[in-house]
């Protein structure tokens, strides 16, 4: 290997400084241990002006297993002996030849001078080698001296200055620090290679074991797809249908209402549905999170609709407390933060038979830095005044089935749900920390780190006031293929009033005799049929070269990833995971038939305009009344606010455009604006009725 030479105009102590850099460099890039070593030694010679540097290592002597020395590498100027093959720089006794070496060395101390005052022993050993001077550096590894590197001079009685001397102890700690990788490299491979081998050897002992732990794992996979598929079926039609109805002109507000309740129980049924997957998720380390932005305060207030269908059955009293400073969009897993806070809050009402369940949610961390970064914390806190839980069953109470407490209690749940969750604030960055007394109640809390979405959108929601009514440009024909007449039926009514053709098939022969006979521009099928399934259509669909080309998507109940995976490999060109959601399937016509969409404008009361109207109409109720509907709104508690609302509208027509807007608040959510609106009527009341000077 050649050495590159430094150029003639630069000082000496620059000459070394360049050296050294390019040695350190050969240290670092040079794979080969043994060509890195020496390429730096062959850097580092010709601007040292020296005669030969070379590097010992230390060992114990073979026979006598005393600290001995070996010389390992050298370098020589042009002209000059080298002595890596001469036998007397081979085991060389540190006790016998070179005690005072070994002592100072080890101190961490060079030793350095003119050959001819050095003591006898050591001149016997070094002038032979036709050395006048010397500097000798040691090499250390994580504190143990593992041996030196020395620097001769053979035509001059040379005296070392101190940058010189700094210098070559800087490289010489280079040198140990490669070594040191080098040694721990090799290390591991040793170690590697003797795993290896106590894996070749035990694989056949586990060999057994292994095929006997799969077909049990493939029976329990099978199972729970087998019963995934058939709970989502008539959900498909639950769900499907109450969307459906959800986007009908002729329902009411309170009917709207009604079926939008149905959708988020049914909503939750699903997620119950899908713990069993997740925990088979869990087991094999394949949960994952999938984030995407959310209307923070609708979320939250949804999720108490859900419960509060369950705590008033029970006459619990459910208190939501959010926090004035929550972000009104968030970037989140909405699913999995949904099921997490619906297992808190469904376990404090399980477990709670008189009292109230408390959720608050609040903004732990706010300063210039979150906002400049984006990322606020959030505190989920869920309290109950339930039967609690005994100190010895808190370690418990988060493992797979376990479940403590009464035992009747018990039989409502699968023991999935906090293991579930606690895996999941785990993956969000989280922990949930529980306290609990028995008899007096629990509460469960975590922190989790979100991003802000300064400009969250809901894709299609009556929420931003945006519905779609139909698409531009030309008819599209669509062909449904499903042996159950429900699941055909949800994207029938869903899809034809949007003005699409659907045409419909039961099964993949009858499907591929239609797309025979008339043009369609997109399927939707169904996996699992009678007579010829889906995979098998697709297979003779993309082999018809009339047929190949049309776009097909799967829309299963069977919705493991393996599952979608075999679809797209069959030949589908994107999956709809059953119970079918609207906003998923307009986003898939979207990306697939490049539809433009229309909209249409819902009307709704500017909630700014209901808080800052001061129109001599509104007439607000008697003081009594105000004073419920503000506990109410406090409490969170929107459907009894809404009853009490009506109520109070019965009374008499000229409170009715103060509680219309009290209702319209209610059903957007706004809790903190109808408290406002309240308060100022609260304001104005009491004033009206206190003593006058």
């Amino acid at each position: 290997m050649s050495v590159t030479h430094q150029p003639n105009h630069l000082s000496p102590s620059d000459r070394l400084l360049q050296g050294i850099a390019i040695a350190t460099n050969r240290l670092l890039t040079v794979k080969d241990y043994h060509e890195s070593v020496q390429e730096s030694l062959n850097a580092l010679g010709p601007v040292m002006d020296v005669d030969r540097i070379y590097i010992f290592q230390n060992h114990l002597h073979p026979e006598t297993g005393e600290p001995a020395s070996s010389q390992r590498w050298e370098w020589v100027a042009k002209g000059v002996q080298p002595e890596i093959d001469n036998p007397k720089l081979q085991n060389l006794l540190y006790p016998e030849i070179l005690p005072r070496w070994y002592y100072t060395l080890s101190q961490e101390q060079p030793i350095l001078g003119i050959i001819r005052d050095f003591p006898e022993v050591e001149r016997l050993l070094l002038q032979p080698q036709g050395i006048l001077s010397i500097l000798v550096v040691p090499i250390f590894i994580r504190d143990y001296f593992w041996g030196f590197t020395g620097f001769d001079d053979c035509h001059q009685e040379r005296q070392w200055d101190d940058s010189t001397k700094a210098a070559l102890m800087a490289i010489a700690g280079s040198i140990g620090g490669a070594i040191s990788q080098w040694q721990t490299e090799a290390n591991l491979k040793q170690l590697n290679e003797t795993l290896e081998q106590r894996v070749k050897t035990r694989t056949a002992e586990l060999e057994q074991a292994k095929e006997t732990a799969e077909a049990a794992n493939h029976a329990k996979s099978q199972f729970l797809a087998n019963m995934s598929h058939e709970l989502r079926t008539p959900l498909n039609g639950i769900l499907g249908y109450a969307q459906i109805l959800d986007r009908s002109k002729e329902l009411g507000e309170k009917e709207r209402h009604g079926v939008q309740i149905i959708h988020q129980c049914g909503s939750h049924l699903l997620t119950l549905i899908n713990d069993i997957l997740d925990l088979s998720k869990i087991e094999a380390g394949k949960l994952e999170l999938h984030l995407k932005e959310i209307h923070f305060p609708s979320f939250l207030q949804g999720i108490v609709e859900i419960c509060r269908v369950q705590s008033d059955k029970k006459g619990l009293n459910l208190i939501y407390q959010p926090d004035a400073n929550l972000p009104t969009g968030a970037i989140a897993d909405e699913k999995r933060l949904l099921q997490v806070l619906i297992n808190l809050l469904g376990n404090a009402i399980k477990f709670t038979e008189k009292g109230s369940i408390t959720f608050k949610v609040k903004t732990v961390k706010l300063s210039d830095q979150t906002i400049e970064n984006g990322i606020v914390r959030i505190g989920f806190q869920v309290e109950d005044t339930g039967v609690g839980i005994a100190t010895s069953n808190l370690e418990n109470i988060f493992q797979s089935f376990e479940q403590v407490g009464d035992k009747k209690r018990q039989s409502e749940g699968t023991g999935l749900g906090l293991t579930i969750s606690k895996r999941i604030v785990e993956l969000m960055g989280g922990k949930i920390k529980v306290l609990s007394q028995l008899g007096v109640g629990s509460i469960f809390n975590f922190e989790v780190d979100l991003q802000i979405a300064d400009n969250w959108t809901q894709q299609i929601s009556a929420s931003n006031g945006q519905q779609i009514i139909g698409y531009e440009g030309v008819l599209r024909h669509l062909l449904v293929v499903d042996d159950r007449w429900e699941n055909r039926s949800v994207l029938v009514e869903l899809l034809e009033p949007l003005g699409f053709k659907l045409t419909e098939a039961e099964n993949g022969q009858e499907a591929l005799t239609k797309a025979k006979q008339q043009t369609f521009d997109l399927i939707i099928t169904d996996i699992q049929m009678p007579v010829m399934n889906g995979f098998e259509m697709l297979k003779q669909l993309r082999n018809d070269n009339a047929l190949k080309h049309i776009t097909v998507i799967i829309s299963s109940a069977s919705v493991s990833d393996m599952d979608r995976q075999m679809s797209l490999d069959a030949g589908g060109n994107d999956f709809l995971p059953k119970p079918v959601n609207a906003e998923e399937i307009f986003s898939l016509l979207t990306n697939h038939l490049q539809v433009t969409w229309k909209y249409q404008t819902i009307k709704s009361v500017s909630t700014s305009a209901i808080i800052l109207s001061d129109s001599p109409e509104i007439v607000a109720p008697p003081l009594e009344d105000l004073q419920i509907l503000f506990e109410l709104a406090q409490d969170g508690l929107l459907l009894k606010l809404v009853k009490m609302a009506e109520k109070i509208g019965q009374k008499s027509d000229r409170y009715l455009p103060f509680t219309q807007q009290i209702s319209q608040l209610a059903k957007q959510f706004q809790t903190e604006k109808i408290e406002i609106l309240i308060q100022k009527h609260l304001n104005y009341k009491q004033y009206l009725n206190s003593p006058k000077p």
